[in-house]
């Protein structure tokens, strides 16, 4: 005769005792197969005992409502003593409890005073000012200390603009590192 049943069980009276009957959808912990205790992260039990998904900001709450958060999702903090989530300033990845910034978003970096400035539009990722680039997005490449565009030929380039290192669909990289056509309704070539 079972006497306990695993996570995501519980004890179904019988006529022979008892067995382990599965738990309802979301939920953890359970006292019937109608009455949830604990449900999976992201949701909480209402007070009829069904899983209710938390607010959008929330990764866990309590209840009884859904914006009765414990943790928050990336991006949003939860001030000292409250139960809500509020997001962190712009180009903030992650911050803490009294809203600072601990780590910016791609393509940001941190400015003087904490907070996250945008890089230059030419810039996968800057530090210190918004023109100083450290890395180049898609289509550009290093030129001394700016980036610069990659030839139209080219999807990607190292080096300088013409020299490129991918094509586009239905072109191939040829010995001069330019880009050629493929042959007719060819999208990928040697």
């Amino acid at each position: 005769v079972c006497t306990q049943c695993n996570i995501g069980y519980y004890l179904n009276p019988t006529y022979n005792g008892f067995e382990c009957s599965k738990c309802p959808l979301n939920c953890e912990k359970c006292t019937s197969s109608s009455t949830c205790t604990a449900c999976v992260e992201g949701m909480y039990p209402d007070a009829n005992g069904i899983c209710q998904k938390c607010a959008s900001t929330c990764k866990t709450c309590t209840g009884p409502s859904s914006g009765d958060c414990l943790t928050c999702i990336g991006g949003y903090y939860q001030p000292y003593g409250s139960h809500y989530c509020i997001q962190c300033s712009t180009g903030c990845a992650d911050c803490t409890k009294d809203g600072k910034c601990a780590k910016c978003k791609d393509h940001y970096y941190r400015g003087p005073n904490g907070n996250c400035i945008k890089c230059d539009e030419k810039c996968g990722n800057c530090e210190g000012s918004s023109s100083n680039c450290v890395s180049c997005k898609s289509g550009y490449y290093f030129y001394g200390q700016e980036c610069r565009p990659c030839d139209p030929n080219c999807k990607e380039c190292s080096g300088a603009r013409n020299l490129c290192t991918e094509c586009h669909d239905g072109e191939y990289i040829n010995d001069r590192k330019f880009c050629e056509p493929c042959t007719e309704n060819c999208k990928k070539c040697d």
